[in-house]
């Protein structure tokens, strides 16, 4: 690659552990919301436990744990399977 392209940085080899997710206690809790497509708005509810797990479920679908969980710049991400209703994956990314 570094031929085809000279200021192309080889990937690391070893991936960087992420950080696991530890809410404060204002983000623990149940909230509830809805998840916007271009097709339709879509029910959710999270329960956001202590241990930094987060059970969230789409409108009467099974309550599934998210994964990949992140919290960034005050904004909170992280995947789970569903159906949004939409083509496609049935990962969801929130």
């Amino acid at each position: 690659m570094s031929t085809l392209l000279p200021k192309w940085l080889a990937p690391d080899s070893q991936p960087r552990p992420a950080e696991a997710f530890r809410p404060t206690p204002e983000l623990t809790g149940g909230w509830a919301g809805k998840l916007v497509t271009y097709k339709s708005e879509i029910p959710m509810t999270l329960r956001i436990l202590e241990s930094g797990d987060i059970h969230a479920q789409l409108r009467g679908q099974m309550k599934m744990l998210w994964n990949d969980v992140r919290w960034e710049d005050g904004t909170l991400s992280g995947t789970m399977p569903g159906d949004v209703g939409t083509r496609g994956r049935r990962t969801t990314s929130v």
